[in-house]
């Protein structure tokens, strides 16, 4: 009688350790999934500033040109009023914006 009841006891423990071992290695298998969507999410997280800094890039180069040409034809041309350069430069980074999108 104590045999059988050992045998039952053994039995059940095998099972469980069987149960524990299947959830341990479901548990990595989240683990895991969870480090890839991390990943991933800081890789866009990167890309996104990675075109930020190539959209602050081009009105920097913009801004350089026009310089550039305002310096070059400085006497030629009367001195335009401030707003007609705010509208423009506005109009630049609105058109860097929407290739960024």
């Amino acid at each position: 009688m104590a045999c059988e009841n050992f045998g039952r006891v053994v039995d059940g423990k095998k099972e469980k350790h069987m149960l524990l071992d299947d959830i341990v290695t479901l548990y990595d298998d989240v683990k895991i999934e969870l480090q890839k969507i991390e990943e991933q999410k800081r890789s866009q997280g990167q890309d996104k500033k990675d075109k930020v800094e190539q959209g602050g890039q081009m009105v920097r180069e913009m801004a350089m040109k026009t310089m550039k040409r305002r310096r070059d034809v400085e006497g030629d041309d009367p001195k335009r009023p401030a707003h007609e350069n705010r509208r423009n430069s506005l109009a630049a980074a609105n058109l860097v914006e929407s290739e960024l999108e």
